[in-house]
């Protein structure tokens, strides 16, 4: 089973960059209440509408792909996982059409 978490993060840009310790505190989920989106406004103020921090948590079962200390601005993780999943798309098409044409086990 696959799950998926965005987060937005509670703290300013600055104070994550200068944090040599990320916890899950500083974060909280994105859900659609009232809460969340007192959040989202007062961190969007204080950046001035430039950047938006947050997490994405990808887990499998028993992997976690992502976690808290892969932080960034929340556009930038969502085109992150969007160019990895194209580029395993890529890897495993060429993976299969070496093994087509026999030239698996290089």
């Amino acid at each position: 089973m696959l799950t998926i978490t965005s987060y937005i993060g509670k703290k300013t840009m600055d104070s994550f960059e200068c944090s040599k310790e990320i916890s899950p505190a500083d974060f909280m989920p994105l859900k659609h209440d009232s809460l969340t989106i007192e959040v989202a406004n007062s961190q969007m103020k204080k950046c001035n509408d430039r950047w938006f921090i947050g997490a994405v948590v990808i887990k499998t079962t028993d992997t976690e792909l992502t976690s808290f200390i892969d932080w960034d601005d929340i556009d930038f993780i969502w085109l992150g996982i969007l160019e990895m999943l194209l580029a395993y798309q890529i890897l495993t098409e060429a993976s299969h059409f070496k093994e087509c044409v026999g030239l698996s086990h290089e």
